[in-house]
């Protein structure tokens, strides 16, 4: 298995890092947070997308999802901060908030704005250090370790074991950033004249979409290679007069 990369990587790691936040659901009361941080990753992920298709550079993809999060994550976090201050104030009173309820509460807690804002803080820096190990440092495999961090504190945070059932989610979307980036060797197809190719996948086989491909046992083909190959071999099969 061979990284490629693929515009919709940013999707699928908006989509993983979702999943990976589902145990969180063992220490936050309800599931309007789930929905809270769907702006969080969507609009990255759609930023990212726009400029895969665009074959933007990735550094500069990953730059343009690093400013969309920042972008929305002050934008949600002033309209449920306290007005008073600037904005820096306000978004430092609010990380204070939230770091006081953590203190103060007991799982499972209520939402408040101040948890609320550190969820969505925790799922923008998910979502770009994912981003940052599958497109630009081209490792999708250690994408595990943010992905499994939600798990992590909740584990550590509950006194119950959390069960296979939480785990399941994680699981998921790790299989998904994998399966986004990576591509699937191409075959030959078997020709109706002969037996297939049993050649290995070369590097560049390792592409997404279909494939095509040029059968070694037909007489047509548009590679130049191939029919210098196949003249000396037909020639020696047809006997000569």
């Amino acid at each position: 298995m061979r990284y490629v990369h693929h515009p919709f990587s940013g999707a699928a790691a908006a989509a993983a890092v979702w999943l990976a936040l589902i145990p969180l659901s063992t220490l936050v009361t309800g599931a309007d947070w789930l929905l809270q941080v769907l702006p969080v990753l969507l609009v990255p992920a759609t930023v990212g997308l726009a400029l895969g298709l665009l074959r933007a550079p990735r550094l500069a993809t990953l730059t343009a999802q690093l400013v969309a999060v920042g972008a929305v994550l002050v934008w949600r976090g002033l309209a449920v901060a306290d007005p008073g201050g600037g904005w820096l104030t306000a978004l430092r009173r609010l990380t204070a908030d939230g770091v006081a309820a953590i203190r103060a509460g007991v799982p499972p807690m209520a939402l408040t704005p101040g948890l609320g804002w550190l969820v969505l803080l925790l799922a923008g820096v998910l979502l770009i250090v994912v981003s940052l190990l599958v497109d630009t440092l081209e490792q999708p495999g250690w994408s595990v370790v943010p992905l499994a961090l939600p798990y992590g504190i909740a584990a550590i945070t509950q006194v119950d074991d959390l069960g296979v059932a939480l785990l399941l989610p994680v699981v998921a979307g790790y299989l998904l950033v994998l399966f986004s980036s990576a591509g699937t060797p191409r075959r030959r197809a078997r020709c109706p004249g002969g037996p297939p190719s049993r050649a290995p996948a070369s590097p560049r086989s390792l592409r997404w979409g279909p494939a095509p491909w040029h059968c070694p046992w037909c007489w047509r083909s548009s590679s130049p290679s191939a029919r210098s190959t196949r003249g000396p071999r037909a020639a020696r099969m047809v006997p000569s007069s």
